[in-house]
């Protein structure tokens, strides 16, 4: 059973509120430190039935925050592995001894230019967290989709509801395995629950139920939204050459190359150890884009 204080930054994003969601419903009675960047950012958490404080803090600068928690607090990391570091200092100032901090699975890709400033963060912050005794588990999620303005898979709907002719970069075969919000949310909640075995130095891939090419992932959303397209498919490299003279004559063009490149990646993801040590158990990306679909329109 859950009884540890919890410290959340990002709880303002999908997964955060989803999360608080959670504990919520499943009656959680100890304290909720939300890390907040100012006043307004409170009015969210207003109707959740939670013991929630706050932390006005932004995260750049939390490093030498002082605050009063609870012995053996755990900090819930959501905000993103930009912040690890900065939060992990955090940590250490305030003797928090257990961390939970969600990173990328973009840091396996060979395409991503974040990729080698990401693999960096998390090398160090492992480093960093066994040097000072600070017990951690790391997250990978994969894609995370689910919601309106999740940035991915509701850009693909919205463009196939609206073109009738569809670009594919890449013959389409390559594989993803997104991760419902939702799913990541509960995630947090189980990891939490099984602390003793979970945060252990232990890193964590979290995706989707199966993997699934990118070609098929297009004619389900198609299919669910009535949509009808010609797709009509462009090789990698061609798709990368057209698109730096758009971006030579139209400089804030919506895709750089790296997005071209990463086509020729597959992002599928095991995810068996996070099913072992917790139980996770995701649904699929049709199940979970059905319903996105569904509440989209």
């Amino acid at each position: 059973m859950l009884n540890k204080c919890i410290i959340l930054s990002g709880a303002s994003s999908k997964t955060g509120l989803f999360f608080l969601t959670i504990l919520s419903k499943r009656k959680y009675r100890r304290r909720v430190f939300v890390i907040v960047r100012n006043n307004k950012s409170k009015s969210l958490f207003k109707n959740f039935n939670l013991d929630i404080s706050f932390v006005e803090s932004d995260l750049k600068k939390i490093k030498s925050k002082k605050y009063l928690f609870p012995k053996n607090s755990i900090f819930l990391h959501v905000a993103g592995i930009p912040y690890s570091l900065a939060v992990l200092e955090f940590c250490i100032f305030n003797k928090i001894k257990k961390i939970i901090s969600v990173h990328t699975s973009g840091i396996f890709s060979m395409h991503k230019p974040e990729s080698k400033t990401y693999k960096i963060i998390d090398s160090t912050f492992k480093k960093k967290c066994i040097t000072h005794k600070i017990f951690f588990a790391t997250l990978y999620p994969t894609l995370i989709f689910g919601t309106g303005d999740d940035g991915n898979i509701s850009r693909l709907i919205v463009s196939l509801k609206k073109f009738f002719f569809f670009p594919i970069i890449g013959d389409g075969s390559n594989f993803f395995q997104p991760i419902y919000y939702k799913d990541l949310s509960k995630a947090f909640y189980l990891i939490l629950e099984n602390e003793e075995k979970t945060i252990k130095n232990k890193n964590y891939i979290l995706s989707g139920k199966y993997p699934i090419s990118y070609l098929e992932m297009l004619k389900f959303i198609q299919l669910k939204t009535y949509s009808k397209n010609f797709f009509f498919h462009i090789p990698v490299r061609l798709s990368v050459w057209l698109i730096n003279i758009a971006i030579f004559f139209y400089k804030s063009f919506p895709i750089n190359k790296y997005q071209a490149l990463r086509m020729l990646e597959n992002r599928s993801f095991n995810h068996s150890a996070a099913s072992l040590d917790f139980k996770f158990n995701p649904i699929g990306f049709k199940i979970g884009v059905a319903r996105q679909i569904k509440e989209f329109f």
